[in-house]
């Protein structure tokens, strides 16, 4: 799934880059890819995917969009936490193939919404008890930004918000200020 997804995006990207008139950095980044297909073959199925079937796969999303749409009206948020496990040194890591397993693992509660065309907030809740960041994803139907962030904003009065990080703005201020 994953390879295929990929796929679907990098040819979603070029599209987007074509569409906006952007073809001198559509073509970099076609040659860039092409160059990289070689020394990362996870990279050659955008460039073997035929037009129906990433048409297929588009249309796919579509309908996943729709009917996860559909099955969220009357559901306020989808909770879960932000990411589901703590962030490594990166010195552990030996190569790019194990960072990108790393990453798969940490964004597993995050893909689905961006999958689903979903809008999404994290909220920061380590002031409740833990010794490290953590953040509470809510996550609605596409379109339901607003209504979210009302959500998002009743939770936050009930937990409360985390102290600023040393030398940073509390919420009360600053451009995104809710005062």
């Amino acid at each position: 799934f994953d390879p295929l997804l990929r796929a679907r995006y990098e040819n979603e990207i070029l599209n987007r880059l074509l569409r906006e008139h952007c073809v001198q950095q559509a073509l970099e980044l076609l040659r860039f890819y092409q160059a990289q297909a070689h020394e990362r073959p996870e990279r050659q199925a955008a460039f073997e995917l035929r037009d129906d079937d990433y048409a297929a796969m588009l249309a796919r999303r579509r309908h996943l969009e729709r009917t996860v749409a559909e099955r969220c009206i009357g559901i306020d948020a989808w909770l879960a936490p932000t990411v589901p496990m703590l962030p490594e040194p990166t010195a552990g890591f030996r190569s790019v193939a194990e960072v990108a397993d790393w990453n798969r693992r940490a964004t597993r509660n995050t893909r689905p919404g961006n999958l689903f065309g979903m809008c999404g907030v994290s909220l920061p809740i380590q002031h409740l008890g833990a010794p490290l960041p953590v953040g509470l994803q809510l996550c609605a139907a596409p379109g339901g930004d607003a209504a979210l962030l009302r959500v998002a904003c009743a939770i936050e009065d009930v937990l409360g918000q985390p102290p600023p990080p040393i030398g940073g703005l509390s919420p009360d201020e600053g451009p995104h200020a809710r005062g």
